[in-house]
Parts: structure tokens; C-alpha cells; sequence
């Protein structure tokens, strides 16, 4: 009977990475019936469902072992990557902890639980974790540039950039450390060891994201030290590389937008849900100030900040399973878009610091998609803020985005997704002008009591807008993290004339 478990389990994992989950389901349920209570069987039920888009059986598998209290801490550990994998992360933050009991001083178990903890937005006992990790081996770099990052997201520059520090006389070639300590720091003279040390770790590393992001953090140095002319250079080399990688495809996009007009341009035949949920999603170009948006709604209790996050792209891969929703032949009916509006819901309320009735969205981009988000949420809010094409276009440069957001490796390309996004909110505003209210990011910076006040009417806060925007607690995981915890400054406006090669791009520009 033993050998004909474990023949047939093998033969469920064979048929499962060859891509046949239907054979390898039906053999695993056999295996269940042979040892019902065999956790490995479950885990491997549970991959199969998940490669079958059927996460709610995979949900279903992951219960029963960690009802089980199992002991086999690598079965948990696999458990956690699996539940991270369809964005269960409170299932991934309980086998981690479960796994901590079991083995508190293994360094793949805290590193997991603390990565765990980061997905659920559970940020309580991560800083003990990363020093009990350096407790265990004092050399550790991994441990502490996860505990300066902690540090860095909740605005404490100070001890993050100590621990940044200290993750680099441990390891001087690790990227992600300089990008996190020169986020922390505002230089005032240029750091010539910090600048050695970069040049090192460029030369020493073949990775090429790994050099791009070098490359982009020797410019942020440069650039807060008013070397403009030089930052430029190291972020377009930077950007350069990045570029070769992934290239972005601009006829593509274009089609995109043309498609996206053609399928909304007739609202006779647009489905809408039932859903009462009013959500506020803010929208622009990134680095147009969305984020100092999310942090004046934050300060009302009943707004979750939502951050940037898949929750759109969960519910629309739940319904459709990677097809588009501007395909021809797709009728999507009121029950199905009721079913995304509960997906898009319940995927926040999976965060562990989730509160409030009201989620702000701020995914940039989603300025692609608010016919969509209208269809599935009819009483939204868009934000949208819209910053000076020049000056969002120099500071997207600067920064060093996800191999994704493949649009912001050249300034040529930023320039094309910025026409393309007026393009659409001027569409969009055609059809849900009463749902969109657009705020000039120069109007927030010169008036900005003012504005704050217009943002908080139009969302139906039935108060005064709170004179401290900075009071809000959550923690801030995008590029702004720096900016958004400073007053009010206007040395952001009119930032591009500050570099030569831009001057000369506009001007070249407005030649022709």
C-alpha cells in the first residue's frame, strides 16, 4: 500500500510540472483517500489548484493543514511562498509563525516570517525579528537592510540609514542597499566614500537591474548636490541599461488607448454592478504627488490606505483568468461584475492593519482602467493629479521603477504615456466629469489648505480638512516615502529647468 502511495504521489508531481493538473488532481485524490491526513498531499492538491486557477480550493487545503498543526517546517515554508502566490497573506504570516514555534533560530524561518509580515502589512515584530536574525549571525546583510527598510516606510531616516550602513560594511555590493540609503538621506555635499563604494559595487555586479539601480542611486546623490548636468548623465546610463532589458513598445500602447476609447465610446451597452461601495482611487502619472493624496484621506478614520496594489488585476484575473476585458466577444454581466467588486474588497481586508468603509486605491496607472473600475464600482471617486509634463517626466527619470513600468526608461517614452494619459482622463472626464476631480499639483503646492479642502469635500467628508496631512500613520512603500514626509515645498515646480539636457530637449521640442 506504501509503495503504491508513493508511486502514485510521485506520478501526481510528475504529471503536475509537466502541466496536467486534471490527471495529477485525480491521482492526489487518491492519495488523500490512501492517507487522509498526509499534509504533503495537501500541499500538492493545493499547487495544482492554484496553477488551475481554483484558489479557493487551494484556500481550502492550506486551512486544513494548518489546522492540523503540522511539524514539518519545510511543508510550512512551502505552504507560505504558495499563499503569497495567490495573496493569502494572513494563511503566509500563520505558517510562518507556526514554523517559528517549531524552529525559532533558523534563519530561513525568520527571514520568511519577516518577509510574511511585510506581504500582510503586519509590521509589528519585524524589527525584533531582524535583530534576533542579527543576534544569530552578526554579518547578516539581508537582516539589516530588511531592518532599515522597516525603519525607512514608517519615516524614521535616521536609524534606517544606520542600519544601511551597517547592511553595507557587511555586504558592499548589495544594490538594494544603496537605493534604500540614499531614499533616506537628503545630501547636502557629496559623500565621496558612499560614491567609491558605488563605482565598487557597479563594477563588481553583473546583474543588470542590479547596475541600473546603482547607477540611479549615484544620481539621486548628485542631484540633491545640485550636480544636476552629472545626476542627468548616471540616470539616463542607468535608465539605458534597463532599457536594453526590457524596451518599451509604444505602438502597442497606442492601440491600447484606441481600443480602450472604441469599447467605452458607446455606454448603452456598458454593464454596471450593484456594488454600493463608493472607493476613492487616485490617479496620475507616478511622482505627480498621488501619494501626498492618499496621506491627507488617511488621516480619516474611515479610509484604508490602500496603497499600490494588484487588487484590480486579482479580481480581473478571478473573473476572466488572464483574458482581457476589452476582448470582442466578451458580454460581462452584472453577477460578474458583482463578483470582482466582492474580490476587489476582499483582497484588502486580507491586510492585517485593514480598518475603515471606505479604501483609497492609489495605483497610478489605474487611470488606464476607470471605465472599468466604474463598471464594477458605480459610486467610485477619482482623484486625479496632475503634475507639469517637464517636471513629472524629469523625476520618473530619476527613479527607479519596476522593469514593468517599461514606459519610464527613456524620456521620449515618458513623454508618449503622459500624452496618452491626458488623452484618456479627457475621455474619461466626457463620461464621469461628476466622478473625476482633477487637482493641478502646482495649485497643491502654492494653495494647498485650499486644495486640501476641495479633496475632502468632493470625497464626502463631512468635515474641515486636518491642518496635518504628516499625522497620518501608515506606513508609505512608494518612491515618495521621502517627499511625503516634508512640509509643503515649491522647489519641485519647474524642477526640469534645472538640467541642461532637458532644457535643450524642450527646447528642441518647441522648435518644430
Amino acid at each position: 500500500m506504501i509503495e503504491n502511495f508513493e508511486g502514485t504521489l510521485n506520478k501526481a508531481i510528475q504529471l503536475s510540472n509537466m502541466g496536467n493538473q486534471t490527471e495529477a488532481i485525480e491521482l492526489l485524490l487518491l492519495c488523500e483517500k490512501m492517507q487522509r491526513d498526509n499534509d504533503w498531499v495537501s500541499l500538492n492538491l493545493a499547487n495544482c489548484f492554484i496553477k488551475n486557477n481554483q484558489d479557493d480550493l487551494a484556500t481550502k487545503y492550506f486551512k486544513k493543514i494548518l489546522r492540523g498543526q503540522t511539524s514539518d517546517v519545510q511543508l510550512l515554508l512551502n505552504l507560505n511562498k504558495l499563499a503569497i502566490r495567490i495573496y493569502r497573506f494572513d494563511l503566509a504570516v500563520k505558517a510562518c509563525e507556526f514554523a517559528e514555534k517549531l524552529e525559532p533560530k533558523s534563519l530561513d524561518v525568520l527571514a520568511a516570517l519577516i518577509q510574511a509580515k511585510k506581504e500582510a502589512r503586519k509590521r509589528s515584530g519585524i524589527n525584533r525579528l531582524c535583530k534576533r536574525m542579527i543576534s544569530l549571525r552578526a554579518n547578516h546583510p539581508w537582516a539589516y537592510t530588511q531592518l532599515a527598510g522597516n525603519y525607512l516606510t514608517n519615516g524614521k531616516f535616521v536609524q534606517a540609514e544606520k542600519c544601511y550602513q551597517k547592511a553595507l560594511s557587511c555586504d558592499p555590493n548589495y544594490s538594494y542597499t544603496y537605493s534604500g540609503l540614499v531614499k533616506s538621506v537628503k545630501f547636502n555635499k557629496q559623500p565621496k566614500k558612499l560614491i567609491s563604494q558605488i563605482e565598487t559595487a557597479i563594477s563588481n555586479n553583473q546583474d543588470p537591474e542590479a547596475k541600473a539601480r546603482l547607477y540611479l542611486s549615484q544620481a539621486k546623490i548628485l542631484n540633491d548636490c545640485e550636480e544636476y548636468k552629472k545626476a542627468w548623465q548616471l540616470a539616463q546610463k542607468g535608465k539605458k541599461i534597463k532599457d536594453s532589458v526590457a524596451p518599451f513598445d509604444i505602438k502597442n500602447f497606442q492601440k491600447h488607448l484606441e481600443k480602450l476609447q472604441t469599447h467605452y465610446s458607446n455606454m448603452n451597452n456598458i454593464a454596471i454592478s450593484e456594488n454600493k461601495s463608493a472607493p476613492v482611487c487616485i490617479v496620475g502619472m507616478p511622482r505627480s504627488g498621488t501619494t501626498l493624496v492618499e496621506q491627507i484621506l488617511s488621516t480619516y478614520p474611515e479610509f484604508y490606505p490602500g496603497g499600490e496594489t494588484p487588487a484590480l488585476d486579482y479580481a480581473l484575473f478571478r473573473q476572466f483568468k488572464g483574458a482581457s476585458y476589452l476582448s470582442d466577444d466578451k458580454v460581462i454581466s452584472v453577477n460578474q461584475l458583482n463578483s470582482m467588486a466582492d474580490d476587489y474588497e476582499s483582497f484588502f481586508k486580507r491586510f492585517s492593519n485593514f480598518s475603515g468603509s471606505r479604501i483609497i486605491d492609489k495605483v497610478p496607472m489605474n487611470f488606464l482602467h476607470m471605465g472599468f473600475y466604474m463598471q464594477i464600482f458605480p459610486h467610485a471617486k477619482f482623484i486625479n493629479f496632475e503634475r507639469d509634463k517637464y517636471d513629472v517626466s524629469t523625476s520618473i527619470l530619476f527613479e527607479n521603477f519596476s522593469m514593468m513600468h517599461n514606459y519610464t526608461h527613456k524620456i521620449s517614452d515618458i513623454f508618449q504615456m503622459y500624452d496618452g494619459y491626458k488623452e484618456l482622463i479627457n475621455f474619461w472626464e466626457s463620461s464621469y466629469l461628476q466622478n473625476i476631480l482633477t487637482i493641478k499639483y502646482n495649485d497643491f503646492v502654492l494653495h494647498h489648505k485650499e486644495v486640501k479642502q476641495k479633496v475632502v469635500d468632493f470625497v464626502g467628508v463631512s468635515q474641515l480638512a486636518n491642518e496635518d496631512y504628516k499625522g497620518a500613520k501608515n506606513a508609505i512603500e512608494t518612491p515618495s516615502v521621502w517627499q511625503a514626509r516634508q512640509p509643503i515645498y515649491k522647489s519641485s515646480v519647474n524642477r526640469w529647468k534645472k538640467y541642461p539636457q532637458m532644457v535643450d530637449i524642450v527646447t528642441d521640442k518647441d522648435n518644430k
